[in-house]
C-alpha cells in the first residue's frame, strides 16, 4: 500500500487520534472509576472487586492469550497503533515478549514512550512512523514473531490492503491477532445514541462474523480463533457525551459492573458471544511459511 493510498483509505485523521491520547496516562490495565473502585474495595474486598472488572479483558488475559499465544520469552511482538502502550506493558510482564509499538502521531508516540519508561521497557521500541510507509514495510519485512492490532483495521475502507501490510512484517510461521469493536446489533443503537458522530469513522461492513472471517481467509492465514468475542458492554461506546447523555452514560457504566460480575460468575471461560450484542470480534491465526 502506497502512502497516498493509505491516507485515502483512512476514515480518521491524525488530529482525531491526538485528541484521544492523555499525556498523564500510565496505568497498565482498565479499572472501574476511582470512587466506585474505592467503595468496592472497602465493602467487598479484592476478590469481589476483581469480578466487576471488564469481562472482555478477563477473557483476553485469562482465556484467549493463555490458550493461543506462544510461551516463548524474547519473541518480538509489534502492536500496530500502540498508544498508550499499557497493553504492551502487560503483555511483556505476562509473557516476556520483546514488545514494540508503531504510532504515526507524535503525541501518541510520546505517550507510549513515557508509559514504556515508567514500566521499565525500552522507549526506543516505540517507532514513530506511518505503518504503511515503504520505509517501515521494507525495514521490518518478516521481522516480528507476533503482530497485534486492536481497534485499528476498522478505521480503513480497504481492509485487505491493511491486513496485507500486517502480514508483510510477520515472520513465516508467525502469529497475527486482531480485534475490532462490534458496532452492529444493539451496539449500533448505543453508539447512535451516545456518539453517532463517531460512526462514520468506522468500517461497519466488516463487523459481521462471516465477513470478518473471510478477510483472513483471503490472506491465507491458518485460523486458531475467529468470531465474536465478549458479552454485552456499555463500554463499546467508550466516551462521556455532553449534556444529559453524560449522566446517563455514568449510570450505564455502573450498571456494567453488575453485568461484568454476572458474566464472571456464570460464564468465566466465555459463552456469552452473540452477533447482536458481543462487544468485539477477534481473530488469532498463523501466517503460513
Amino acid at each position: 500500500m502506497s502512502p497516498s493510498t493509505a491516507y485515502e483509505d483512512r476514515l480518521t485523521e491524525e488530529a482525531y487520534w491526538d485528541s484521544q491520547y492523555e499525556p498523564a496516562a500510565s496505568s497498565v490495565a482498565p479499572t472501574p472509576p476511582a470512587r466506585t473502585k474505592g467503595l468496592l474495595g472497602r465493602l467487598l474486598g479484592p476478590r469481589l472487586r476483581d469480578l466487576v472488572q471488564d469481562y472482555r479483558e478477563h477473557l483476553v488475559w485469562n482465556v484467549l492469550y493463555p490458550r493461543y499465544l506462544p510461551r516463548r520469552a524474547g519473541a518480538k511482538l509489534l502492536e500496530v497503533g500502540s498508544a498508550p502502550g499499557t497493553h504492551l506493558v502487560q503483555v511483556h510482564k505476562s509473557y516476556g515478549f520483546d514488545c514494540y509499538g508503531v504510532e504515526y502521531t507524535p503525541r501518541g508516540a510520546e505517550l507510549n514512550r513515557k508509559v514504556f519508561r515508567l514500566n521499565g521497557l525500552d522507549p526506543a521500541n516505540v517507532i514513530h512512523a506511518d505503518f504503511f510507509s515503504p520505509e517501515f514495510q521494507t525495514r521490518y519485512r518478516g521481522y516480528f514473531d507476533i503482530v497485534l492490532s486492536r481497534g485499528f483495521i476498522e478505521h480503513f475502507r480497504d481492509v485487505d490492503r491493511v491486513l496485507s501490510a500486517h502480514l508483510n512484517v510477520i515472520a513465516p510461521g508467525g502469529m497475527l491477532a486482531v480485534t475490532i469493536p462490534n458496532l452492529r446489533g444493539i451496539n449500533y443503537g448505543l453508539a447512535w445514541f451516545f456518539c453517532k458522530e463517531l460512526l462514520p469513522l468506522h468500517n461497519l461492513d466488516i463487523m459481521n462474523g462471516e465477513r470478518f472471517s473471510k478477510l483472513f481467509e483471503a490472506q491465507g492465514l491458518i485460523p486458531l480463533f475467529c468470531g465474536y468475542h465478549g458479552g454485552f458492554s456499555f463500554h463499546v461506546v467508550d466516551n462521556r457525551p455532553a449534556g444529559f447523555k453524560g449522566p446517563v452514560r455514568d449510570v450505564c457504566a455502573k450498571a456494567q459492573l453488575v453485568v461484568n460480575a454476572a458474566y464472571r460468575v456464570f460464564l468465566k471461560h466465555g459463552g456469552a458471544e452473540h452477533r447482536w450484542f458481543s462487544s468485539h470480534l477477534a481473530f488469532i491465526g498463523v501466517k503460513q511459511r
